[in-house]
């Protein structure tokens, strides 16, 4: 197969009731929705291009066929292989791995994955340890189990065999760490709208993982620089900070919330350096600026 063949997925639901040929729209929709959230965020985050089609159903149970065209030339001749892993992941129960773990050499390994030179056990670093690949998934089988009338589901890549999992199997795909808090250590927020008035309760805003958010600025230093005119705001200002993510329940945003700003850039200036009186002072510059009262 070259890069540009479609590869065949196939969700097959079955009912408690064999002669049932229907499921809930909603359940289909949400499900539907879920696994294209998955594949995208994955192409997102790896800078493949995967097209997903759907193609039309078929009746015994109810069967739900997707075409993945995976058009990035590094993938000429491993577009399945790919598709087939990102699909297994996603059926297959979730692990549960230490932060540490999850954070592991990530950008090596996701520039490993865009040159096509890249293992299964790559994958599985970049997908496990993925927030929101953590939660569509969670929500793809949170919906399949809160309808009733499914007893099991069938998955197969190409027409080779299906891959069963009982009703009682879905709890192990969904992960029970989904709203914990996560943290973002290098985080770039390009910021659309920031608050100047000291007393508004209002958040900000920004471009960060390419979506739009609203988060609350809690690094009070650089809050108090940017609302006293310490720090001119011209054009383009892009954060590099720690970035707090709560998630919540699947129809609703995380929580975002900026708890210490590193540097800023404005425009296409260099980036500044911002401190902090906990920040280890590098060199004497750093020390003047921490300490300016210090100085003689």
């Amino acid at each position: 197969m070259n890069n540009t063949d479609k590869n065949i997925i196939n969700f097959h639901y079955y009912f408690n009731d064999p002669n049932l040929h229907e499921i809930d729209a909603a359940t289909l929709l949400r499900a539907e929705k879920a696994f294209v959230d998955y594949v995208q965020h994955f192409a997102r985050q790896t800078g493949i291009k995967i097209d997903l089609t759907i193609a039309p159903k078929e009746k015994g149970g109810l069967q739900d066929w997707f075409f993945a065209v995976v058009n990035s030339p590094a993938f000429e001749t491993s577009g399945t292989v790919l598709i087939s892993i990102v699909v297994s992941k996603f059926i297959s129960p979730t692990p549960k791995l230490p932060k540490e773990e999850r954070e592991l050499k990530r950008a090596e390994i996701i520039d490993k994955i865009k040159s096509g030179r890249y293992t299964e056990i790559d994958i599985d670093t970049i997908i496990d340890g993925d927030r929101k690949m953590k939660k569509y998934k969670n929500e793809y089988f949170k919906t399949l189990r809160a309808d009733s009338s499914i007893s099991k589901l069938g998955t197969s890549i190409n027409d080779g065999q299906e891959a069963m999992i009982p009703r009682k199997e879905f709890d192990k795909r969904i992960s029970d760490d989904e709203t914990e808090n996560e943290m973002d250590e290098d985080a770039e927020i390009l910021i659309y709208s920031l608050v100047i008035d000291g007393h508004s309760r209002k958040m900000w805003s920004g471009v960060y993982d390419g979506e739009m958010i609203y988060f609350a600025m809690n690094d009070t230093k650089f809050k108090r620089e940017v609302q006293g005119g310490g720090i001119e705001i011209k054009e383009n200002l892009v954060l590099t900070c720690i970035l707090k993510i709560q998630e919540r329940d699947f129809s609703e945003s995380p929580n975002y919330s900026v708890e210490k700003v590193k540097k800023y850039q404005i425009d296409d200036n260099a980036p500044i350096r911002f401190y902090h009186k906990t920040d280890i002072p590098e060199n004497q510059m750093d020390i003047e600026q921490l300490f300016p009262n210090s100085m003689g």
